[in-house]
């Protein structure tokens, strides 16, 4: 891939969901463009079924999220607090700085779509 191509992805097209090492067992996920562990732009998105938490995490660079199908409910900190999360539905956009602690809990089966400039990590708050 490079960045003088067009690349056309149909969701047909978007078949090969594999298991990210940074989530429990149960989410998906698939790279639609770049790597996320390089300096480039990548664009990937999860799968996750429904009620799936992902515990307070940083991300070392700035993100950007777009929930594409479902919704999430999403909460900003070092402790998973649930009743003080906010719900994004589908369609909804999110902005993430960097070294900012947040967390998930997927209401319904969702697909979330983050795209930024790598490389990013992904680390767990303990």
């Amino acid at each position: 891939m490079s960045d003088n191509e067009l690349i056309l992805l149909t969701p047909d097209e978007m078949v090969n969901w594999g298991s990210p090492h940074v989530l429990n067992k149960g989410a998906r996920d698939i790279i639609l463009y770049g790597n996320p562990a390089k300096v480039e732009n990548y664009v990937f998105r999860f799968k996750l079924p429904k009620n799936f938490e992902i515990k307070p995490f940083i991300l070392n660079a700035q993100i950007f999220l777009t929930v594409i199908e479902g919704e999430i409910l999403i909460g900003k900190g070092d402790k998973f607090i649930k009743n003080s999360m906010k719900i994004l539905t589908s369609k909804s956009f999110c902005f993430i700085p960097d070294n900012y602690p947040i967390y998930f809990i997927s209401s319904e089966e969702t697909i979330l779509q983050f795209h930024g400039i790598g490389p990013v990590d992904f680390n767990y708050i303990k």
